[in-house]
């Protein structure tokens, strides 16, 4: 949460320097800040290289081998470092949501300048509104998981009928004259959807991987495989974020706003196709289990 209100503030500081300053006022904010930060941390971090006197008990992990959450299921040797490759499904799915998230960033605007000839402060306003949200969504969805409010599967499914939701507000069609011309009002649902359901799918995102390692392939989670699980859920929400971008930036030259919107909100409900699809597998494997286990009578 902490990091998309300094990115906020960075967009609205950004925006504001350019009006004042040209192209400069930015980098010259960003060199100033980061002088600042370079002082900040000669002052507070130590000027020895001693070792962190605790460092050992930190590094100790959370689960044993011989004591593992998620015990093999299957009967048959499995390799420490055996991790299913369906594991990637929960992330692609993800991802596909932190691309219309990339997108919305990107496209948003260039179309209220185009549709409503906003100024460029008021268009970045919009996404300074969107990473406030994001940082109060964060938030929301940990509390959401903390609690067990709901589901990892509903919850990721909620937050990515939202993220759907959100291009088909934001980006309407001219040809509904009273939303277009009032995108830059209408737009703060969208965010509001925008920024809600992204977190719910992100925070959810791990625990769906951990589930299909272990209840839909019946294979063990010890330390070595959580610790990848983590990091393959950090890089794809990265590069599908940024991914995103990419895509904006070439929807916007083959099509219009709203088209592109529509294809990343459809790439959204296909995740949600997905998500559910995994989950109907893994009661169908649990069902299988069950009837072995039960004996016949």
């Amino acid at each position: 949460s902490g990091g998309y209100v300094g990115y906020a503030v960075g967009s609205f500081v950004g925006t504001l320097s350019y009006e004042e300053l040209g192209f400069h006022g930015p980098y010259l904010i960003v060199g100033v800040y980061v002088f600042l930060i370079l002082i900040l941390i000669r002052l507070i971090l130590p000027h020895d290289t001693k070792p962190i006197s605790n460092f050992e008990r930190l590094r100790e992990p959370v689960l044993e081998k011989h004591d593992l959450a998620y015990p093999n299921t299957t009967g048959a040797p499995v390799a420490e470092d055996d991790l299913s490759p369906m594991v990637l499904a929960p992330l692609l799915c993800q991802m596909v949501v932190n691309m219309t998230g990339g997108y919305f960033s990107m496209v948003t605007v260039p179309f209220l300048i185009e549709c409503c000839s906003v100024s460029a402060t008021q268009g970045s306003s919009m996404i300074t509104a969107y990473s406030l949200t994001l940082a109060v969504g964060f938030f929301i969805a940990g509390v959401v998981s903390q609690r067990r409010a709901l589901s990892p599967t509903a919850q990721a499914i909620l937050g990515a009928v939202m993220v759907a939701l959100g291009p088909c507000i934001m980006f309407p069609s001219p040809t509904l004259t009273a939303l277009y011309s009032n995108s830059q009002y209408i737009g703060y649902l969208a965010i509001v959807l925008f920024g809600v359901g992204d977190p719910l799918v992100v925070s959810v995102t791990v625990c769906q991987m951990e589930s299909v390692q272990t209840e839909l392939y019946g294979r063990t989670l010890s330390p070595k495989q959580s610790s990848r699980i983590a990091s393959f859920w950090l890089a794809g929400w990265i590069f599908g974020y940024y991914a995103g971008m990419f895509i904006a930036g070439v929807l916007m030259e083959l099509v219009t706003f709203e088209v592109g919107g529509w294809i990343m909100a459809s790439l959204s409900l296909l995740s949600v196709c997905v998500t559910a699809a995994l989950k109907l597998a893994i009661w169908w494997k649990k069902k299988k289990r069950a009837e072995k286990i039960s004996p016949v009578v």
